[in-house]
């Protein structure tokens, strides 16, 4: 058994809940979906005893259709760092995932990380950080096998409590981006050849003088102001109007990177019982509107009674019935002209009691109140594990994408397929991801937002290779229209915990920004200079969106501004007094 765990303000040394060379009998784990568990001798390792695993599951089923658990029976303290390992080998090589996670519903996960073991011997090492206090029993560590089947050998499972500030050098983690393998380097040099392709037009400038006639050899800049394609992040309302230096920075950064924003809270339904501040709300899109800044309506719906008001949960069927009338006509009305987008139901696939109670017509009768309250507003279903499938697998997927089917089958209109994109380890490659994307437009013809993207690690170089990898799929998609973190500042970050956010509670910028930052407004900007031709003509191949086009010859300069848009004349004339 475990011995106790002596709490203190300050870890004065590292606290180790299981000791690989003795805490391993089979009789101290619980099994879910297993074959069989049994102990055996453990030969050419430090370790006395390990534990064989047997088990058998579809290809594509759920990780934790099958595991292998045990409780905490410690306290864990906000912060804590806790330090998982453990030596595996699996002659089928079947994918092993390490969990740290709260032990009831919603089995918040502070540690998800995939181990590919082989024939051989190998140690694996993850750790992870409690995003909260629990006492004893309320946290658990698991080993997740579904998806494959096989036999997975155990031993040397060690887990240590390593407090809130580990030493430098005290983790050393085994982290696989991919456990598919890294794309191959052709598919980069695919997704540049895409993006030129569908992200770009060509701009003609046309430069004359008073009387119209060209002029030649002027010099012709043309400067981008804005993407065309959404860049966006979820902010509180309360932020954008914060007047505090961490509320100026926090303005300067949504400036500076973004041309979109979700409010992440405060146009929920349930917000009415948490107090809506609707004089933030207003200030907030004031602020945003004068910048040119667009705002995604999220949510008019999430259909579970706790992400619901108090007051529908007790109302019979006909008033929860007119009460969605009513969200859904009060809510379009007030932000009518003011949101581009609404999220009109939310994560339907786990979130199912207000749909079960009310019929399920009233899903996809939803999309059409919202349309008839706001014709000109686009339609959106929002949903979680869409590219998650390394870590997921694809069912939860699969039900959402019936369930955007079902929308348009019934008649009822539907814009944009919203994939949440809460990622981490273990990643689903980029090319993967381009394929999922594919199922979802084939299946329900749909464009496609990623809508609340983070991707949780600690490890700067990971996160940075994964925002390149997925921000760059996502571009290069042409049915992908727009592409949403779920906020950036680790002082505002609901997985800040997790290392989730990709600018630090300092304000110093995490690699990941770097890379996001380099990509949409630098390699994915518009820059650039010409001469015009003897007819007074320059091309440029530009970036859709908003661009200054400034001449200048001699001493006089002009200055124009065009959109250029998909599908539309890409040309504009500049006239230059001289």
């Amino acid at each position: 058994m475990l011995t106790s765990l002596v709490v203190a303000a300050v870890w004065a040394a590292p606290v180790n809940w299981i000791d690989g060379d003795r805490d391993l009998d089979a009789a101290a784990w619980t099994g879910v979906g297993l074959q069989s568990a049994a102990n055996f001798d453990v030969s050419g390792l430090p370790f006395r005893k390990g534990l064989r695993v047997s088990f058998r599951s579809e290809p594509g089923a759920a990780p934790w259709s099958i595991q292998l658990g045990r409780l905490v029976q410690h306290p864990v303290r906000r912060g804590d760092t806790v330090y998982f390992r453990a030596w595996l080998r699996s002659q089928q090589r079947c994918p092993t995932t390490f969990i740290f996670e709260q032990a009831s519903e919603p089995h918040a996960k502070y540690l998800s990380a995939v181990a590919s073991p082989g024939p051989e011997w190998r140690e694996f090492r993850f750790a992870g950080r409690a995003g909260r206090d629990f006492e004893p029993g309320q946290t658990q560590l698991k080993f997740f096998f579904g998806g494959s089947s096989g036999t997975v050998e155990i031993a040397g499972v060690r887990v240590t409590n390593l407090g809130p500030n580990p030493p430098a050098g005290a983790i050393q983690e085994t982290l696989v981006l991919y456990p598919a393998g890294d794309p191959p380097a052709s598919w980069y040099r695919e997704a540049d050849r895409r993006i030129d392709r569908i992200r770009k037009g060509d701009l003609l400038v046309r430069v004359v003088d008073d009387r119209g006639r060209p002029v030649a050899d002027a010099e012709v800049r043309v400067t981008q102001r804005r993407h065309a394609f959404r860049f966006g992040t979820a902010v509180p309302a309360a932020r954008i109007v914060e007047r505090s230096p961490d509320g100026d920075r926090f303005r300067a950064v949504v400036e500076r990177l973004f041309n979109t924003v979700t409010f992440e809270n405060d146009l929920k339904w349930q917000a009415v019982d948490w107090g809506i501040n609707q004089q933030a709300i207003d200030e907030a899109i004031r602020w945003l509107s004068a910048r040119g800044i667009e705002i995604r309506g999220h949510c008019l719906v999430w259909g579970d009674y706790s992400n619901l008001p108090r007051f529908v949960r007790d109302l019979d069927k006909d008033g929860k019935i007119e009460a969605l009338k009513q969200r859904i006509a009060q809510q379009t009305a007030r932000y009518k002209g003011k949101v581009y987008v609404w999220d009109v139901v939310n994560e339907a696939v786990t979130n199912t009691r207000f749909w079960d109670d009310i019929g399920w017509e009233w899903f996809e009768r939803s999309f059409q109140l919202t349309k008839e309250a706001d014709p000109d507003v686009l339609l959106a279903y929002n949903d979680f594990s869409i590219t998650t499938e390394a870590a997921t697998g694809p069912a939860h997927r699969k039900k959402a994408i019936e369930l955007a089917k079902r929308v348009r089958q019934s008649g009822n209109p539907i814009d944009i397929f919203g994939d949440q994109a809460h990622l981490g380890l273990p990643a689903t490659r980029p090319d993967r991801c381009m394929e999922i994307w594919d199922e979802i437009v084939r299946e329900t013809g749909c464009d496609i937002e990623i809508t609340e993207f983070d991707f949780t690690t600690f490890n700067d170089e990971i996160q940075a290779r994964f925002v390149r990898d997925y921000l760059t799929a996502a571009f290069s998609h042409p049915k992908v229209v727009g592409f949403m973190m779920w906020g950036f500042w680790e002082g505002s970050h609901w997985l800040a915990d997790r290392g989730g956010a990709m600018i630090r509670r300092d304000w110093t910028w995490r690699p990941g920004m770097r890379v996001f930052e380099d990509l949409v407004k630098k390699r994915w900007w518009t820059n650039e200079t010409r001469r015009t031709s003897n007819n007074g003509r320059a091309n440029v191949r530009a970036f859709y969106g908003t661009h200054v086009v400034t001449v200048t010859k001699g001493g006089s300069t002009a200055e124009a501004t065009i959109e250029l848009r998909p599908g539309s004349k890409g040309e504009v004339v500049v006239r230059l007094s001289r």
